[in-house]
């Protein structure tokens, strides 16, 4: 499925960045993202978020390609 990999993609990057900056805010963000064993987000209302996201660029009339994240094939 499309939207958990790039869910699961969005977090490992919010993740790293979190390494290298940490910052309150986006601890909380990553503490309410984080899967549960269950595959649902510890906030149930992150999930519901992210669908109105991901139909939000669906809607989108035109997904731009971003310069420097095509991958090497």
């Amino acid at each position: 499925m499309k939207e958990s990999l790039a869910y699961q993609t969005m977090f490992e990057f919010l993740e790293q960045r979190y390494q290298k900056l940490p910052s309150d805010a986006l601890g909380g963000l990553l503490g309410d993202l984080r899967l549960l064993e269950d595959g649902e987000p510890a906030d149930p209302a992150m999930a519901a978020e992210w669908d109105r996201a991901v139909a939000s660029v669906e809607r989108a009339s035109r997904v731009r390609p971003i310069a420097g994240l095509q991958r090497a094939g």
